[in-house]
Order: C-alpha cells, then sequence, then structure tokens
C-alpha cells in the first residue's frame, strides 16, 4: 500500500511539475513576443510614385521601431476621400492618423471638435523651429496647433527654358510688360498662359489669388476670404478689371472650355503656349527632359506690395477618437522629423514643410523652394483658404466672368453669395 501511495505522490508531483513548467514557457513567451502596435495612416494621392515614395517613409519607420505596424490606406479622388474624410470625422472610429489639406478645411472639424489638439505635442518637438510660420499656420486656430504640416506646393508660372529662348522673349517685370509679352506671342500664334478648366473650373482660383496678393496684400485677402469684406469694395473691382485686361490682351487661349488644366500642360512642351500657373508637374506628361522646365513667380505689380506666394499646405491630424499613446507620439515625432521631411524634395508637387538641412536634388525643386523661403508671407489656396460653402460655388462664378467680362455683375453675384455663406460677418 505504501508503495502505491507513493507511485500515486510520485505522479501527482510530476503533473504539477509539468503545469509549473508550462506556465513558465508560456510566461517567457508571452516576454518575449509581445504584441505589435498597429497604427492606420490614410492619405489621398495623385498616383502610384507618390504611394510608393510614402510607403518607403513608413517602411523605413518599421524598422526603426519594430514594436508598431503601420498599416496605410491610400485614396485616389480628391471628391472621393472627401467623403471619407467627413465619415471618418464624424463617426466614432477610422483610421488612427488622416492626411488632410490645410486652412479653412482644417478649422471647419476643429471648430465642430472632431480633430485633437496636438499643442502639448508641439511644445517638446524639438523641430518646431525649422517649420515656417506660414506652413505651421495651416493648422493653427487660436494659437493652437492642430496637426502636422506634412508638404507643400507653390502656385507659380512652370515654362520650357527652351521654347522661352526660341521666342526671344523675357520674363515680364512689370504688368504692363506681361500684357506687352501676351499681344507678341499672340502674333506669333502661341498662348502666353495655357488655361484649362473643363472639370477643373478651380484654376481660376489661382488667377484671382494672385491678383487680389499683388494689387491690394496679403491683409484685405484674409478679410475677403473670412467674409470681412465686401465684395462690392472697389479692391475687388480692380483685381476683376486686372483679370480682364489678359483676356483682352490675349493672355489666354480661348476654347479654355474644351480642356482641363492637365489637358493643355503638354501645348507647353509642343511650343503652343508660352506658361501655365499651376502647382506642379503632371505625372504623365510625355516629356523626358525635365531639366528644360523652369519656374517663375508671379509678376509683381505694385512695387510697394511685397511678392506673397500661394503655396498649398497638405497636413496630417490626428481626429477626435483617436487615443494619444506613445506610439502615436512615436509615429508624429517621425512625420515631423527631417528623415520623413527630405523625401518630398524631389517632388516639385510634394515640397518639405521644413527647412532641411539637404540641398535639393533638382534645380526646379531649388528654384521653388527659394520662391517660397524668400516670400514675405503665403496663403493657401482660394478653396482651402475660404469657407467651402462660398468655395465650391466660385469656380463657375469666375469661368463665366472671364466668358463674358462683366465685372460689377460679378462683383453682386459674389457679394450676394457672400451675404448668403458669412450673414452677419462684419465688415471692415
Amino acid at each position: 500500500m505504501f508503495i502505491n501511495s507513493l507511485r500515486s505522490m510520485i505522479k501527482l508531483l510530476g503533473q504539477v511539475y509539468c503545469l509549473i513548467a508550462l506556465f513558465f514557457l508560456c510566461a517567457v513567451n508571452s516576454v518575449e513576443q509581445p504584441v505589435n502596435t498597429s497604427i492606420t495612416i490614410a492619405i489621398h494621392g495623385d498616383g502610384v510614385i507618390h504611394r510608393e515614395e510614402i510607403q518607403k517613409r513608413l517602411d523605413n519607420f518599421e524598422k526603426q521601431y519594430p514594436n508598431i505596424d503601420i498599416d496605410l490606406y491610400f485614396v485616389n479622388g480628391m471628391e472621393r476621400y472627401s467623403t471619407y474624410i467627413d465619415k471618418w470625422l464624424n463617426g466614432s472610429e477610422g483610421p488612427d492618423v488622416i492626411g488632410w489639406v490645410g486652412g479653412s478645411r482644417v478649422k471647419k472639424y476643429v471648430s465642430k471638435g472632431l480633430i485633437k489638439d496636438l499643442t502639448p505635442f508641439w511644445k517638446t518637438n524639438k523641430n518646431l523651429n525649422l517649420f515656417p510660420q506660414a506652413n505651421l499656420d495651416s493648422v493653427r486656430v487660436n494659437e493652437k496647433f492642430f496637426g502636422i504640416p506634412k508638404s507643400s506646393a507653390i502656385v507659380a508660372f512652370y515654362y520650357r527654358k527652351s521654347l522661352i529662348k526660341n521666342l526671344k522673349i523675357e520674363h515680364p517685370k512689370t504688368w504692363q510688360q506681361l500684357l506687352d509679352t501676351c499681344n507678341i506671342l499672340h502674333e506669333k500664334k502661341v498662348t502666353m498662359f495655357a488655361l484649362g478648366t473643363k472639370g477643373t473650373e478651380w484654376v481660376i482660383h489661382g488667377w484671382f489669388d494672385y491678383l487680389t496678393l499683388r494689387l491690394h496684400g496679403i491683409d484685405f485677402y484674409k478679410q475677403l476670404a473670412s467674409g470681412q469684406s465686401s465684395y462690392l469694395d472697389v479692391r475687388v473691382k480692380e483685381t476683376l478689371e486686372h483679370l480682364k485686361s489678359l483676356v483682352d490682351n490675349n493672355c489666354f487661349n480661348h476654347d479654355h472650355a474644351n480642356h482641363s488644366t492637365w489637358d493643355v500642360f503638354p501645348t507647353i512642351i509642343r511650343g503652343q503656349s508660352a506658361m501655365i500657373l499651376g502647382e506642379g508637374l503632371p505625372q504623365t506628361i510625355p516629356f523626358n527632359d525635365y531639366t528644360d522646365i523652369g519656374i517663375t513667380e508671379f509678376v509683381n505689380i505694385k512695387p510697394e506690395i511685397p511678392n506673397y506666394t500661394v503655396v498649398p499646405v497638405s497636413t496630417f491630424v490626428v481626429p477626435h477618437y483617436t487615443e494619444i499613446t506613445p506610439e502615436i507620439t512615436t509615429l508624429l515625432n517621425f512625420l515631423t522629423s527631417e528623415g520623413f521631411q527630405k523625401h518630398h524634395q524631389a517632388n516639385i508637387r510634394h515640397l518639405p514643410t521644413m527647412i532641411t538641412t539637404n540641398l535639393p536634388p533638382n534645380e526646379l525643386v531649388k528654384s521653388a523652394t527659394e520662391i517660397i523661403q524668400n516670400s514675405p508671407g503665403s496663403i493657401q489656396y482660394f478653396d482651402r483658404e475660404v469657407d467651402i460653402r462660398f468655395s465650391s460655388k466660385t469656380p463657375k462664378i469666375f469661368v463665366n466672368f472671364i466668358d463674358h467680362l462683366k465685372v460689377d455683375e460679378t462683383m453682386q453675384t459674389l457679394e450676394e453669395l457672400r451675404l448668403s455663406v458669412f450673414g452677419g460677418v462684419e465688415v471692415k
């Protein structure tokens, strides 16, 4: 009986030992194999090249931080992406970090409490001073920061260097020189400025932006954009009269309604147009020699008013439902680092939003960066600066204007729209 009891005890001890060993192994495995944190980033893109570049940077992040997995949600088409943004931010779940456009589009969601205040993050960020104030303004509301400037692009004149040389013209330095050049080229059957409004009516915003900035400065522009100035103001009339003079002096192609802004860009390559006002180069243009493409800023009209620039800024924002965990903070620090920002230096459509130590790899990006850094101030773009309820209606109004050139009628239409959108905003 004793032998049997001893055998039973040994068997029981063996079972207990196995359980202890199994528990120990499970504990060790749980320590050695922690569960990774997954973070989803949503971005609007404009092609495969853009996606691949962003993916490369995020792959580098995962190598630096192997405990964090990044899932990139890439969406083509701004209208489609805007619908997603609205659904995510007005809901209770979605991507942890969202790429969006700066200016009024950020302010819209900030006013509803749908975007996280990142001011505490920026207060401890060592790279804050490397971001120009104009870029930080894209995510700043009432002196608080609600995002991270991701990349920028400059709206400027793009042209083919060899064509300008062959046409034997110089870059206009005054308004009158610009009008004279338009007429000289018209005689040679060359359009000064390629213009396409089919499905891209918003391109007229760029002309209205720059004419307002060059004639009246950035303060008046901000008042106009916020509904604090009337569109019956004599300064608006001067802006529209200058736009009218461009049409009167044959500066644009007359068939703009038949082509999009992307369709007309190749006319520069073919020598049919001298320049185009845009925010970069299309990714699919039938041209190999990019060194022949140059950039120049909008002509100065009044010497006393400096050359402000139009620089749309793309941003990253954190939705209201995302918890600011250490892992999210680690990602945000990476997105504000030179390692992430400097990859934009190779792409004219996605310039860095911070000052990096690396020199731009090509002359076009270098020239664009210099224009931005030498500017005393920048705005976004009309449809980013102005309430979307207003700016969504203005493209057709401006296209109608360049077709019919009715200054007073256009001013009245814009003012009626301002009153319907901004209502009781006090006019300064």
